[in-house]
């Protein structure tokens, strides 16, 4: 990082006075159109106190060599909510030590249902003597390795946990979706979680080197500093040939299919598993803190771990009576288990008893419609078979119909019962019974009618003759004169 003028006055002085060089803090800020791939100058100064978003202590220091030494500033998930592209160095008396230019970046906050991010920065200064100056004693080689491992073993733990809540990947309505808007591809902005890691971007990224009749696929890996880790992810756009997960330098990457684009700028949307809230349950949640909790109690040297060494010790002294435990040995754990069944167990058709109406048991399935058994069941052909068979006799009012249509001679087959015919002018109770053998071959219905819409008055007789039906109207006025009616349905009512 490199020292300000106001920096080197300020080491100057103190090597002068023979004074310790103290950094006190880290200053964080967001600077307006900054250029970011430019080297600050040696006159940066502190930035206006709106531009700042944070200044935390620094959290730990160390050498590298006597003349050079290391700051890092740790910044754990209950801090964040801010972007950053500006990193400085603080004293003791305020002065601006030195100050270093990055990509804006953002620090996620841990909030409700989101998750925070680990985030560090390590910055090293270069200055002759710089070591006996700040009278720092401590190699930064040894906290640097030591904590990066930790943090990798901690971010597995989390991943691996993400992993089996969300399966491979989970995505917030339309977060990441692929689209096309004005001759341009973008994706939309949201949260996932892809292989573990958990994304949250802002706004919409504009997706470039995508055309018609390509594949955009979505890469996300984990990159780590010294004592730091932050989600990354990038695009690769092929022309649909499958694209594995892969690992790159001991990263491991997870690559998800976004869209696929045909050749008129259609996208097809191919992200899986699309979720309206992007939230563990309080269970999930409770056993994930819980097991962070045990990881973080086996790491550490604190005095507290006496109680679970105990339990440690214990199990180790009595291991050879946990060895040669069995059933025998847990108190009621045969006699329970004398009341469970066999696993793989089985039944022959004579232990299992049959159903009744009065018994519950085994039923054997008939495909018959004709069956009057109280001990077998009917089929889904059955009940198909009896469905169809309705539906043929039923018209649209619910009636078993026999015959619809307009016609003064209908034929028809008819069996024992009562039937009802309606005509042209009204309508007639047929019954119909059969000779010895049941076969019906004669049959009349009659209805008294007070006139038709001329003052005639007469009666209408329904006659049935072997196998085809008639209609006629007698009217008193011309006894034997005889005037055919049309019949229009025919209903069974026995």
């Amino acid at each position: 990082m490199p020292i300000t003028t106001a920096g080197r006055d300020y080491l100057a002085n103190r090597h002068g006075t023979q004074t310790p060089a103290v950094v006190t803090n880290f200053v964080y800020a967001l600077i307006p159109d900054l250029d970011t791939s430019q080297t600050p100058p040696v006159t940066e100064t502190m930035p206006a106190a709106e531009h700042i978003v944070h200044s935390p202590a620094v959290s730990k220091d160390g050498y590298v060599n006597p003349n050079q030494v290391v700051y890092s500033s740790i910044l754990l998930p209950d801090v964040g909510g801010f972007d950053y592209n500006w990193i400085g160095l603080e004293t003791d008396d305020g002065t601006l030590l030195a100050v270093n230019y990055i990509p804006t970046r953002t620090k996620i906050i841990q909030s409700g249902e989101q998750n925070g991010d680990f985030q560090n920065q390590n910055v090293a200064i270069e200055y002759v003597g710089v070591q006996d100056l700040t009278g720092i004693t401590v190699s930064a080689e040894s906290w640097q390795v030591d904590h990066l491992g930790q943090l990798k073993s901690h971010d597995n733990s989390q991943m691996n946990a993400m992993k089996k809540v969300y399966g491979r990947q989970a995505w917030l309505n339309d977060s990441f979706q692929l689209y096309y808007s004005g001759g341009n591809f973008y994706i939309r902005s949201g949260e996932c979680v892809v292989g573990g890691h958990h994304l949250s971007m802002g706004s919409v990224m504009q997706v470039i080197g995508a055309t018609n009749g390509v594949t955009v696929w979505l890469d996300v890996y984990s990159e780590y500093s010294a004592i730091d880790k932050s989600e990354q992810f990038k695009f690769i756009i092929n022309d649909g040939t499958n694209v594995s997960d892969y690992v790159e330098q001991g990263i491991e990457h997870t690559v998800v299919k976004l869209g696929t684009i045909d050749g008129s700028n259609v996208v097809t949307d191919e992200r899986l598993h699309i979720l309206d809230l992007l939230s563990m349950t309080d269970n999930i949640k409770g056993l994930v803190q819980r097991l962070d909790n045990i990881d973080t109690l086996l790491a550490s040297d604190e005095t507290t771990l006496d109680t679970l060494q105990e339990l440690v010790d214990f199990v180790e002294l009595n291991r050879s009576d946990f060895d040669s435990l069995g059933i025998s040995g847990v108190a009621g754990l045969q006699t329970a288990l004398n009341g469970k069944s066999n696993t793989g167990h089985g039944h022959i058709a004579s232990d299992l008893p049959s159903a009744s109406t009065t018994a519950e048991g085994v039923v054997r399935l008939t495909n018959s419609t004709g069956s009057s058994s109280e001990i077998l069941a009917p089929t889904a052909a059955a009940l198909k078979a009896v469905k169809e068979i309705a539906n043929s006799k039923i018209d649209g009012t619910g009636k078993l119909q026999r015959w619809a249509g307009s016609a003064s001679t209908v034929n028809l087959t008819l069996s024992e019962g009562l039937y009802i015919v309606r005509t042209a002018s009204g309508v007639c109770l047929l019954p119909a019974f059969g000779d010895s053998s049941g076969t019906v071959t004669r049959c009349t219905g009659v209805v008294l009618i007070s006139g038709d819409g001329a003052g005639a008055r007469g009666i209408v007789y329904v006659k049935y003759d072997q196998g085809v039906l008639t209609c006629v109207n007698q009217s008193y006025e011309s006894p034997f004169s005889t005037t055919p009616l049309n019949i229009f349905n025919v209903y069974s009512l026995l």
